[in-house]
């Protein structure tokens, strides 16, 4: 998923290369707008790169579902690679599939973690998992999600915030649980 973005040239010397870019997306996934002050970047130079890494990968980035994506694809890469303990039967063979998303999200241990993240909204009832699911599908925005519960957004602001207390993270302010929820939800709905 990340390849076009990691194999990425600059066309010139003073263009931001690969790992910059990298660095720029992983910041702006868990500051959102702030990533300005965490990379001492001008907020138009921020949105420069974000067109350009989502040209790169094909992705838009405005979408929460991509943009959980590229987070679980940046974690990924970032984890330490697993100790073997049988030889290695070498690489991956070119062009052999890479698993989708989805095919992943179905995986049994990321389906144990799914349902561990979804069991913590148990004690607020379906009403909360109503509402964090149309955050979501919102793509975490006030406006239309009050819209669509039918409800003010100071008041689908709280609804979200006695949620944060329930799940013991943040959903409103970066770095955010979305992510992780909405990869939750959707593994969940991938096998109901």
């Amino acid at each position: 998923m990340l390849a076009p973005l990691l194999t990425h040239l600059p066309r010139r010397s003073q263009d931001p290369g690969s790992q910059e870019l990298a660095a720029t997306l992983a910041s702006w996934l868990a500051f959102s707008s702030h990533a300005t002050r965490h990379l001492k970047i001008h907020r138009n130079t921020l949105a420069a790169r974000l067109r350009l890494i989502g040209g790169l990968l094909g992705l838009d980035l405005n979408r929460l579902g991509d943009q959980a994506a590229l987070d679980l694809a940046l974690c990924v890469r970032a984890a330490p690679a697993p100790h073997r303990t049988e030889p290695r039967r070498g690489r991956r063979e070119q062009g052999a599939a890479v698993p989708d998303l989805d095919a992943v999200l179905c995986g049994p241990g990321v389906q144990n973690w799914a349902a561990q993240q979804l069991r913590q909204l148990a004690p607020a009832g379906p009403a909360a998992e109503e509402t964090l699911r149309t955050w979501l599908r919102c793509e975490a925005q006030l406006g239309p999600t009050a819209a669509e519960l039918g409800i003010s957004v100071p008041g689908a602001r709280k609804r979200l915030v006695r949620l944060e207390s329930v799940l013991h993270r943040s959903l409103l302010q970066a770095p955010s649980a979305r992510y992780d929820l909405w990869m939750a939800f959707r593994a969940a709905d991938l096998v109901a």
